[in-house]
C-alpha cells in the first residue's frame, strides 16, 4: 500500500498506480480507483499518513500529466477510513486530480449521513459503489454488502441526492460478499 513500511513496496504501489492510469487511458476512461491501505503495525500513524499522502501526491502528479483522475475510496479500518479523513487527505495532497470513488456502504458503516455525504463530496465524486447494509442490534453495522433493497440504507434518499447534484458518472453495484 501507499503506507507500507518498506520503501520498495511503496515505490511499487506508486508505479502500479501509474501503470493503472496508463491502462485506464488505453481503455478509454480517465478514472482509476485506489484505497489508502492498512496502517502497518508498529509504525507511527502520523508517519503512515505522511507516506500515504506522498504516494497519492506523486500518483496525482502523474495523473495531471496524463489527464486522468485518481479516485480515493475511503473504508473503515484503513488509513483513510471516513469522510473526514478523505477530505483531509484531499486537502493535504492538494491536487485537483485527487477525487473520490464514494462507496456508500462504507459511508453507512461509518454512521455518516449518506445523502449528506453525497452532497458534501459532489464536486469530487468520479465514481460510486452502491450496496445495501443491514443494521446490527449491537449498534454497530456489519460491513457485509447486500443486494440493494435487502438492508437498511435509505436508498431512495441516496439516489435523490445523486439526482440533486446532477451526477453524471457511474454508480456501480458492488456485491463482493
Amino acid at each position: 500500500s501507499f503506507g507500507d513500511k518498506e520503501d520498495e513496496f511503496r515505490v511499487y504501489k506508486v508505479d502500479y498506480t501509474k501503470r493503472c492510469i496508463d491502462l485506464a487511458l488505453e481503455l478509454g476512461t480517465k478514472n482509476i480507483s485506489v484505497g489508502a491501505g492498512y496502517a502497518p503495525r508498529g509504525v507511527d500513524p502520523r508517519l503512515t499518513w505522511q507516506r500515504v499522502r506522498e504516494g497519492l501526491r506523486e500518483s496525482c502528479e502523474y495523473a495531471v500529466k496524463r489527464g486522468a483522475y485518481v479516485n480515493l475510496e475511503y473504508e473503515p479500518g484503513l488509513v483513510v477510513g471516513n469522510r473526514v479523513d478523505a477530505m483531509r487527505m484531499r486537502s493535504e495532497v492538494g491536487s485537483p486530480r485527487l477525487c473520490f470513488n464514494l462507496d456508500l456502504g462504507h459511508t453507512y458503516v461509518c454512521r455518516e449521513d449518506v445523502p449528506e455525504t453525497v452532497r458534501l463530496f459532489a464536486p469530487y465524486i468520479r465514481g460510486a459503489h452502491i450496496e445495501d447494509i443491514k443494521k446490527e442490534e449491537q449498534g454497530r453495522d456489519h460491513h457485509f454488502h447486500l443486494i440493494p433493497g435487502l438492508g437498511d440504507m435509505p436508498l431512495k434518499d441516496v439516489l435523490a441526492a445523486f439526482k440533486a447534484i446532477d451526477y453524471k458518472h457511474f454508480i456501480t453495484v458492488e456485491l463482493y460478499t
